[in-house]
């Protein structure tokens, strides 16, 4: 390869670089301005508007930056199976690094909805969590991850 083509292949790497840096940039920001606005007050429950609670959620929680607190919170709500992995992939950036259980806000909401949407409770380890899901969580249906749930919450009553 002649040294101007390398040159211009730099140049191509570094843009493409930046591009998706960016892109990477504005999607956190465009989802965490979606949350900030959502109409928390229209009470719409209907399948549509707690996917689009959902998506956006999932897009805040997949940046290390962003709103995390109220995304947990209102996937304590609207989440389901598909939220599940993004909540673990989310835990590791929350996790108590000194190995206690004094964690934030943010980290115990994410910790109560992995809790009632896996009826599981690992505490706030990310590596028991992503074993459990690894293993055996991500082979569960659906309803056999509600069975669980709904047993957990029967216990707690």
């Amino acid at each position: 390869m002649a040294k101007k083509d390398r040159i211009w292949f730099v140049i191509a790497l570094v843009l493409l670089a930046a591009f998706y840096g960016i892109w990477g940039v504005a999607e956190c920001w465009l989802s965490n301005r979606a949350l900030a606005q959502y109409d928390w007050d229209s009470h719409d429950n209907s399948p549509a508007a707690q996917l689009k609670l959902r998506v956006i959620c999932h897009q805040i929680i997949s940046c290390k930056f962003g709103n995390h607190h109220d995304a947990f919170v209102a996937l304590i709500a609207a989440g389901d199976r598909d939220s599940i992995p993004y909540l673990i992939n989310a835990l590791k950036w929350h996790e108590p690094t000194d190995g206690s259980d004094i964690v934030s806000c943010a980290t115990e909401h994410c910790h109560e909805a992995l809790c009632k949407l896996t009826g599981m409770n690992f505490g706030y380890s990310y590596n028991d969590w992503n074993h459990w899901w690894q293993t055996e969580g991500a082979m569960m249906s659906s309803a056999e991850l509600a069975r669980l749930a709904a047993g957990r919450a029967a216990a707690e009553q």
